[in-house]
């Protein structure tokens, strides 16, 4: 019900402050394959994964394919998960980049590319990608 919806949607924002307060306290932790996904830059994705592997988490668990779903960049997403970016791996609360999308091409890709079986995983709060 709608108690259950307020406390799915508090649960969603506490995650993202935590994120957000993490990111300014620890900038470091950001590595220059998140921040290609975050811009989108899929050449500079192809050069980084050279050195940087794909799957590469930071502080909270975050990969490049979690940066690129959060900022609902498709073809990045596309091409991360052509050169092997797991779209399964969860963060330390639980999220997938399924969680984190909200552009409803960047959702069919991670569908597709998950299942649908992959659309009832639930985050640490129980939460589902589609609230």
């Amino acid at each position: 019900g709608t108690n259950n919806m307020n406390y799915k949607f508090r649960a969603f924002c506490f995650v993202l402050i935590t994120q957000l307060v993490h990111n300014v306290q620890a900038m470091q932790t950001i590595n220059p394959l998140h921040l290609a996904a975050k811009n989108g830059d899929v050449p500079a994705i192809r050069n980084l994964i050279k050195t940087i592997p794909i799957n590469q988490q930071d502080a909270l668990g975050f990969s490049a394919l979690h940066v690129a779903a959060f900022h609902n960049h498709p073809e990045t997403i596309n091409a991360l998960i052509w050169l092997g970016a797991d779209a399964k791996l969860t963060n330390i609360h639980g999220l997938t980049p399924l969680h984190l999308t909200s552009n409803n091409l960047c959702l069919r890709i991670l569908i597709n590319t998950c299942g649908n079986n992959f659309l009832n995983i639930q985050d640490k709060y129980g939460n589902t990608p589609l609230l």
